[in-house]
């Protein structure tokens, strides 16, 4: 009954066979398999892809006409309630402390086990924060006490995200594949430094050493980008606020809806 169907994650030909809208637009946000075999389960009923990349449109997108509209956040869901100082110590952590954090799910394609490894390759007073969810959060747990014991917190969390990201030092999105990863943009917009693998939007939007830092997908490149930030904290907040200026620019979501 809809002039217009927006959709996305859902194998559209069997759906619609009888029941086809005037107008049927897939949002394409991923650039994996799991994206490209949804689209072909689907290329009976869609006019229209929007891709949250430009890595997403060429390595999904082909054969279908294609827009490109980078994700934006919803700053509401950045709100804090407490100062970093207290978020910190409730979570166990030290003023000395560097906090390597993660956001988001606990799945495979995350690689969230290689910031645990490197941890383990760094002194100490390198700790690491998880707030997620997910299948592998016994996994997680079972490897972070065994690798870097009493070095780590978990927490889980929807909303006052900005709670989290103040208490981390660096942001690590470490994925296999990945679109334009919200937790990405809202951690910039936190003012924290990103370290990140060469995944979907990273090199579209991701100047290594200016407003983030790219990184080969093993455990001594993810720990060599932290021990930078931590020796040299004022470049490191100029790579923040690189990466805060290019955020407000381009990463909200009112820019998006444009």
């Amino acid at each position: 009954e809809c002039d217009v169907l927006l959709s996305w994650g859902l194998p559209l030909n069997e759906w619609l066979k009888d029941c086809r809208p005037r107008l049927s637009v897939v949002l394409a946000h991923g650039e994996g398999e799991w994206t490209r075999t949804l689209l072909k389960a689907s290329d009976q009923a869609i006019d229209h892809v929007i891709a949250v990349s430009r890595a997403v449109k060429d390595r999904c997108c082909q054969g279908f006409p294609t827009s490109v509209i980078y994700n934006g956040v919803d700053c509401s869901r950045l709100g804090r309630t407490r100062s970093r100082d207290a978020v910190r110590a409730s979570l166990g952590f030290q003023p000395g402390d560097f906090v390597l954090g993660y956001l988001g799910r606990y799945s495979p394609e995350k690689r969230v086990p290689l910031l645990l490894e490197a941890a383990a390759l760094l002194p100490p007073h390198f700790k690491v924060l998880m707030v997620g969810w997910g299948a592998q959060r016994v996994p997680l747990l079972e490897q972070a006490n065994s690798r870097i014991p009493g070095r780590y917190a978990l927490a889980n969390a929807w909303n006052y995200l900005g709670d989290y990201y103040q208490a981390m030092d660096a942001v690590c999105l470490v994925s296999e594949v990945e679109g334009c990863p919200l937790v990405l943009i809202e951690a910039r917009l936190c003012g924290r430094p990103v370290i990140v693998t060469s995944f979907g939007c990273a090199s579209e939007v991701v100047q290594d050493r200016i407003n983030g830092l790219v990184v080969s997908a093993n455990p001594a490149s993810i720990a060599g980008a932290a021990l930078q930030l931590a020796r040299h904290p004022e470049w490191a907040r100029g790579v923040a606020a690189e990466g805060k200026a290019y955020a407000e620019e381009h990463g909200h979501v009112r820019r998006m809806a444009m």
